[in-house]
């Protein structure tokens, strides 16, 4: 029987791209919810994206988001049966730090609907997408 601290990762497709592309970019870089009057603050960490404790979640989500996003949105329920996101009273928050592979699926569950990384903006107005894109040398 192989124990957890047995496992070896594996992720050598998108996943791991993904996790090298994150690591590349500046170490503690904040950004801030572009939509809306959510206040929400996420930071570049090696590998993905943590959404900050505290940060507001849209609430309700939209309509269409169990069918348009359905993994995002198992993931957010996941997050709220857990308690990672509480709601109170049509207000959502993170009651803890939350790591996320990427800005889109942090977007995503914060928005309760389809978003992206553009979402998330610096103070100096560079979107988290327009960062990503000049890491992979795309602009």
């Amino acid at each position: 029987i192989a124990q957890e601290d047995d496992q070896v990762d594996i992720s050598t497709g998108s996943e791991g791209k993904r996790a090298n592309l994150y690591s590349s970019l500046p170490k503690g870089m904040q950004f801030k919810m572009d939509w809306g009057n959510l206040n929400s603050t996420l930071e570049i960490v090696d590998g993905g994206v943590i959404v900050k404790k505290g940060s507001q979640a849209m609430e309700p989500i939209q309509a269409s988001f169990e069918i348009q996003s359905p993994a995002y949105a198992g993931q957010r329920r996941q997050l709220v049966e857990s308690g990672i996101i509480k709601i109170d009273e049509n207000q959502a928050f993170f009651a803890e730090d939350q790591f996320f592979s990427s800005g889109s699926a942090a977007a995503a569950v914060v928005r309760g609907r389809t978003s992206n990384a553009n979402r998330w903006v610096s103070e100096d107005g560079v979107s988290l997408g327009d960062l990503i894109r000049k890491a992979r040398g795309r602009t």
